[in-house]
């Protein structure tokens, strides 16, 4: 991981849903540098079942910070969006009498909805699918929870290695080139959205730990891609001979950028990589690091 950012003991981190992508990554760099961390996944704590809230009690810290990851993503359905929304409240329950120092949530930038513009941390928040829909809700659950400290992180689009949704765009292309499939594009592939590294996400999370920061944080490069440019140069950097091939249609075309002016303001020495720096790493580490 490049340009490690948290150095020093922080106090015991729990990460719940630690076998996703975000989550799993944070786990392996807190072990890696022997930071005390509490590792929550749904095979020992299910928050879908009620039952779990007592046993949960019992292994919560009054001085933890929390990095909640768990919902399902992407949800595409009402099952997956009542899910997800069942989770995050049986979690706060947890938290009801003895809430954690801090509580980083980690959210989506889908709750501004899939639309033309450029959009910060005060903007409206109209999400237009059910994903956008179901982490609103998670913001939502948990603003009401009444925690001392909240950390709302809204991320664009993560790729790299450990992604688990092989989602449109730099994970899909990559695993197509990887396995020697033409890279398949919507319609002409002209929409156009930021991407960023996993080895970032991590970063800047870890960051907000050491800020101890409350509030809202859109966790972006501040730069956009139409999904062509991004098939060209995940084919660039894995391959250079791969075929294209275009499917469908893509409805309105739309250019969504993050705004990322108040990260930089908090974190101005941290330069994120843009998407060819971004993978190239992954290639040097290799796709299944």
């Amino acid at each position: 991981m490049n340009k490690r950012i948290l150095n020093a003991q922080h106090g015991r981190i729990v990460v719940v849903g630690c076998k996703g992508f975000i989550g799993n990554a944070i786990s392996k760099y807190l072990a890696g540098n022997g930071i005390d961390v509490l590792n929550i996944s749904s095979e020992e704590f299910n928050l879908l079942d009620l039952n779990t809230i007592e046993r949960l009690k019992k292994v919560l810290l009054e001085d933890d910070i929390v990095i909640f990851t768990s919902a399902i993503a992407p949800a595409k359905t009402i099952k997956d969006l009542q899910k997800t929304i069942k989770m995050a409240e049986t979690f706060s329950k947890c938290l009801e009498k003895s809430p954690p120092k801090n509580l980083i949530l980690i959210s989506s930038d889908s709750v501004y909805g899939d639309k033309e513009g450029k959009f910060d941390e005060e903007s409206s928040c109209d999400p237009t699918t059910y994903h956008g829909l179901s982490q609103l809700a998670r913001e939502m659950i948990f603003k009401n929870s009444g925690l001392n400290c909240l950390t709302i992180l809204r991320i664009c689009a993560i790729y790299g290695p450990g992604d688990t949704h092989n989602g449109y765009g730099p994970n899909r292309f990559v695993n197509q080139i990887v396995n020697d499939s033409p890279i398949k594009l919507f319609g002409n592939g002209l929409n156009r959205r930021d991407h960023i590294y996993i080895d970032d996400v991590v970063n800047l999370i870890l960051a907000s730990v050491k800020l101890d920061y409350n509030g809202i944080l859109n966790i972006a490069t501040g730069r956009t891609y139409s999904f062509l440019q991004v098939a060209e140069e995940c084919n660039f950097v894995f391959s250079k001979n791969q075929d294209f091939e275009m499917i469908g249609a893509e409805t309105t075309i739309i250019n969504k950028e993050i705004d990322i002016s108040k990260l930089k303001s908090f974190i101005p020495e941290y330069e994120i990589f843009n998407l060819s720096q971004g993978l190239k790493h992954w290639k040097t580490i290799g796709f299944f690091a």
